[in-house]
């Protein structure tokens, strides 16, 4: 499907790029675009001192927008970074778009293969929204088809498609003289970004950052713990001692992760607590452990992968346990 059959554009308009787009079908279907088709950018036409919403694609035979090596070099000192000007069409775009036009427009040789399409809307709405609003309204644009029909209502209702109106200075001649052709859009609705003053809260910075500091300290006391009570473990099976410092190493553990605040973290070490008693022969203690995190798992709303594969490792260790006192017996 093409964006010629489209019928509404909506688009989100930045300081000097398109900073994202959509095109919508008669039944507000999202408008595949066609893979010869790159996307949608900005140019301004310093002849008439007026900026056009263009879109971009490969075309093999047009070898119309070649920009050489020397007039890259004169222009990549703009203003505005990522602007370039086009020889023959003498106009500046932006390559601060969607997809890969970056790296297309950093390579001349495949310019050789782009057009440009004037994309004319028949009725235009301009919305200045809050960057923060329109970047909600953007993502749920996308997932939802109802959303899509009412927020097109409410642009209708609150704002209205006004007729869009050409430039004095844009003539017709004018413009087949600078693009290959025209894509007409129906209905355009137009995000203007403004910008909110943003207040940094230097307070709130420093609260918070000392409570990450300790948090990465204690993470970090986590780690060292973790490694070394897994190497004590791994040995408690065969040395007495080893085994005793491995539930030492735990109830250290325990100490952090109640800093910590991390009831998950703690149930973890419990049950680390739990197999240094079972390889030390306590096991009706451990039972006691490990039947409460039990409980403990089933009350959690969303199940953790490692504390329930831990659990269900001890329990099985106390039931092999078990079946092989009563097999010596």
């Amino acid at each position: 499907m093409s964006t010629r059959m489209s019928r509404v554009l909506i688009y989100v308009r930045g300081d000097h790029s398109v900073e994202e787009y959509c095109f919508f079908s008669r039944e507000l279907s999202p408008v595949l675009i066609d893979y010869q088709e790159v996307g949608v950018t900005l140019l301004y036409d310093t002849k008439t001192k007026h900026t056009h919403l263009c879109l971009i694609k490969f075309d093999p035979d047009n070898p119309k927008n070649f920009i050489d090596e020397s007039q890259k070099n004169e222009t990549s000192n703009n203003s505005y970074p990522g602007i370039r000007t086009s020889q023959n069409a003498q106009c500046v775009y932006s390559n601060e778009n969607k997809g890969n036009t970056k790296n297309d427009f950093q390579n001349p040789s495949h310019l050789l293969q782009m057009s440009f399409s004037d994309i004319v809307p028949v009725k235009e709405a301009i919305l200045p929204f809050d960057a923060h609003l329109v970047s909600c309204i953007c993502f749920e644009l996308k997932r939802s088809r109802i959303f899509r029909r009412r927020f097109l209502k409410f642009v209708a209702r609150n704002f209205g498609f006004k007729p869009f109106i050409v430039p004095t200075s844009v003539t017709i001649s004018h413009v087949c003289e600078f693009f290959d052709s025209v894509v007409l859009v129906p209905y355009v609705v137009k995000l203007v970004l403004l910008y909110p003053k943003q207040k940094i809260d230097y307070a709130w910075n420093y609260r918070i950052g000392s409570q990450i500091t300790r948090r990465l300290m204690l993470d970090d006391a986590m780690n060292w713990l973790s490694t070394l009570g897994g190497g004590y473990s791994s040995l408690g099976d065969y040395f007495q001692h080893h085994a005793e410092e491995a539930g030492r190493i735990s109830v250290q553990q325990l100490k952090l992760a109640e800093q910590m605040g991390d009831p998950i973290m703690s149930a973890r070490c419990r049950l680390f607590y739990a197999q240094s008693l079972m390889q030390r022969g306590f096991v009706k203690q451990c039972k006691i452990i490990v039947r409460a995190q039990r409980y403990f798992c089933k009350s959690l709303f969303a199940s953790d992968d490692k504390l329930l594969a831990l659990y269900k490792s001890l329990k099985w260790r106390l039931l092999h346990l078990k079946n092989n006192s009563i097999t010596i017996s």
